[in-house]
């Protein structure tokens, strides 16, 4: 007798089963994929963000002298009352208007503004992140548990107005004391509203996504030097293990920090 076409049931079990076990190992695959994407893509983004810290910082730090550059502790704007890194700022002898280096008669720099950088928690955080970061104060009195400050950077012609031509009115370095009024929250990331306060020659958002900066005068490679870390969080990955925004981020498997050194090339 001839068999019957059709599709016996161990045969149709067998097919099940193996359907199964595909699906299984595509999901798995899916998921590994759905993993080193997220990883990749938050740790680029941190690093992106460090990058351009250093980059902007080093080119203002190496054209001025290491005698005109002062750091101090930054604002507290979060509920732990952890300080936002380090404030760090220096004379430039760079017009804003112009762009131009500018020189005294003798050929030393004369010096135009003050260049502030600074960590800010944008207001309206909550809408802009969609959570709310309460924030973890470290051992040192800084911030460590959120990941969204912003790096500002000000230029700010302090006190009298300098004039060119008129060597009697240039610039001197801002005290800590004076920086402080400066170290405002941007709306959102808009540092619009910044360009109406008192001196100020132009203000820009430097980078984004950091966690903290932290800077100190000469201590690796002498006094010529400020030497910086700058810290990061690759959010992707960290929000489904962490509870980011209230606890200490300083060294976590998803943290990256970028140490790196501001030569001074101005005496």
């Amino acid at each position: 007798m001839r068999r019957r076409a059709g599709v016996s049931l161990v045969e149709a079990m067998l097919a099940m089963a193996l359907f199964g076990l595909l699906s299984l190992a595509l999901a798995q695959a899916v998921r590994e994929a759905s993993k080193i994407w997220r990883r990749s893509t938050g740790e680029t983004t941190a690093r992106l963000s460090l990058r351009q810290t250093q980059r902007k910082i080093t080119s203002d730090l190496s054209a001025g002298s290491i005698a005109q550059i002062g750091i101090a502790g930054g604002p507290v704007q979060l509920a732990s009352g952890g300080r936002n890194g380090d404030a760090v700022w220096c004379l430039s002898a760079v017009d804003p208007a112009s762009g131009n280096f500018q020189r005294k008669l003798n050929g030393s720099p004369f010096f135009q503004n003050n260049v502030l950088y600074y960590l800010a928690v944008p207001a309206q955080h909550a809408q802009l992140y969609g959570m709310t970061c309460p924030g973890f104060r470290d051992a040192n009195g800084y911030d460590q548990g959120c990941p969204h400050k912003v790096l500002i950077r000000k230029v700010v012609d302090f006190g009298a107005a300098t004039v060119a031509g008129d060597e009697s009115s240039e610039e001197t370095l801002m005290t800590a004391s004076d920086v402080a009024a400066y170290l405002t929250q941007p709306a959102g990331l808009s540092v619009t509203s910044m360009q109406s306060e008192a001196g100020v020659r132009g203000v820009s958002l430097a980078a984004a996504s950091l966690i903290s900066l932290r800077a100190v005068k000469g201590t690796l490679t002498g006094a010529q030097s400020v030497d910086l870390d700058a810290s990061a969080l690759s959010l992707l990955d960290a929000q489904r293990t962490l509870r980011v925004g209230a606890v200490d981020l300083t060294d976590t498997d998803f943290t990256t920090h970028l140490r790196f050194t501001a030569t001074a090339g101005l005496p």
